[in-house]
């Protein structure tokens, strides 16, 4: 009886044991859903409650729009190793902002360590939103090591070097640092239409080099104004004749104020040399500052600029009855074929999806190259029919072919889309009995034929009477 009672009570302490370890598997499992936030604000001030001060105006944009708002610091995440960007091999969140701004005591401070986090943050296809302060001339170089660590390893995009300023040499900007440029990106997949109209946006801080040809997925949302030069901070006037050596080589549009990056896997990466370009301090001087930054938003999170590829089918239409006739359905396709081929595109707005505008979506019937490269287009008397379809005859080339759609527009999400399709040539029983090109051919065998039909008479019917004397004599 002992013994059984000692197995009795070794069987519940197991079956305890095991139920407390899922319960904790359950438990951590809830803790990483519940720390699944939709948005994540890194930031180099301890105090939460100046963030939400400073860009309150920005931060409630974002929770109308559907985003989880959860802030850390860098120095805090860094002491309690709790910043973990991506788990399971899942992004833990949707987006990343980072704010690495100069608030009193509390300089730029992004921290090197963390970039290798960054990036592989981007390379599981989450989006990030850079803001640094730049413009305070005792910096030095370290201050915003990080950043610019970051953001050359990130997108291979290069600030302009610590030591120097923005001078629009239009007005005397050197008094207070802000300049104001309209040179915004003419494209609405990025801005809205009025969105840089009057003075532009007021922006302080040090831009970004553009002078040396960069990556065609680096795009300058907003460039500075014509009249802007980047100078020294040694230069205390706005006067040109001054200047002398001071002037540093980047003019113009070759200075990159705030400048995007869509990856190959459409991540998206946007940093910008003002920290305080979308703080309320900055909405309360220039009004144009609140859409363009909402825009930049939308943009850098993928709610504006996406394209959506749904519901693609593609069949052969019954034209020749000949063929249609022994036609096997299994066999996919057969040259000649007139093929029909469909898709819906919608493209989000406003966090609707709306019809897609254009008609610039090619598709490609490719066996190694492209035999055949169309457009698909929209029935435009139905405005909100979002099919767009194509229709075409298969080359007189069989083997195995491909659907394929590989749409890379300016602004917009990349699209691929591939589908395997055979295609055969004609049995024997599918071919046509006459062809034009073969009548050459008929006409010899068909004379061929009355030839040997006309001598055969002639042999068998015809009374060859020879004078065997006459060839004797």
């Amino acid at each position: 009886m002992l013994f059984i009672f000692h197995i009795y009570i070794f069987t519940f302490c197991l079956i305890a044991n095991v139920i407390s370890t899922s319960s904790k598997v359950e438990d951590h499992l809830a803790s990483i859903d519940s720390s699944n936030l939709d948005l994540l604000f890194l930031t180099n001030v301890n105090d939460e409650d100046i963030i939400r001060d400073q860009y309150s105006e920005i931060i409630s944009h974002l929770v109308s729009k559907g985003h989880r708002i959860s802030i850390k610091s860098f120095e805090k995440s860094i002491q309690d190793k709790d910043l973990s960007l991506v788990e399971y091999d899942e992004l833990a969140y949707k987006n990343v902002v980072i704010f690495d701004i100069e608030y009193h005591r509390h300089m730029p401070s992004f921290p090197i360590t963390l970039v290798p986090k960054i990036l592989e943050y981007i390379d599981k296809g989450g989006n990030i939103l850079v803001f640094t302060d730049t413009t305070n001339e005792k910096y030095g170089t370290d201050h915003n090591k990080g950043i610019r660590k970051l953001a050359k390893e990130c997108a291979d995009i290069t600030f302009l070097p610590q030591n120097t300023q923005l001078i629009d040499v239009g007005i005397n900007s050197r008094r207070d640092g802000y300049i104001y440029s309209n040179n915004c990106i003419d494209s609405e997949a990025f801005l809205s239409s009025g969105t840089c109209v009057g003075n532009g946006i007021l922006y302080r801080g040090v831009g970004f080099s553009m002078n040396v040809p960069n990556s065609e997925l680096i795009v300058p949302i907003l460039s500075a104004c014509d009249t802007c030069i980047s100078t020294f901070n040694e230069i205390t006037s706005a006067n040109l004749k001054l200047f002398g050596n001071g002037i540093h080589s980047s003019t113009g549009e070759e200075i990159g104020l705030v400048v995007s990056m869509q990856a190959r896997n459409n991540a998206r990466a946007t940093f910008s040399g003002d920290g305080q370009l979308c703080s309320n301090n900055a909405f309360t001087k220039n009004v144009n500052n609140i859409n363009f930054c909402k825009d930049l938003l939308s943009w850098t999170f993928q709610q504006k600029g996406i394209i959506k590829i749904s519901d693609i089918i593609h069949y052969r239409l019954n034209e020749s009855p000949e063929i249609n006739e022994n036609y096997d359905n299994t066999l996919m396709y057969t040259v000649e074929d007139t093929v029909f081929f469909s898709a819906k595109l919608h493209e989000l707005v406003d966090n609707e999806w709306r019809v897609y505008r254009y008609n610039d979506i090619q598709l490609e019937f490719t066996m190694l190259d492209p035999y055949l490269r169309i457009f698909l287009h929209r029935n435009e008397t139905n405005l909100r029919n979002t099919t767009f379809t194509a229709k075409f005859r298969v080359p007189e080339t069989w083997g195995v072919f491909k659907f394929v759609i590989n749409h890379n527009k300016f602004g917009y999400n990349s699209i691929f889309y591939e589908s395997l399709a055979t295609v055969r040539n004609f049995r024997h029983d599918q071919n046509p009995r006459f062809v034009i090109s073969g009548f050459p051919y008929y006409a010899s065998f068909i004379c061929s034929v009355i030839s040997l039909c006309y001598f055969t008479f002639l042999f068998i019917f015809y009374d060859f009477n020879y004078d065997t004397r006459a060839i004797v004599g």
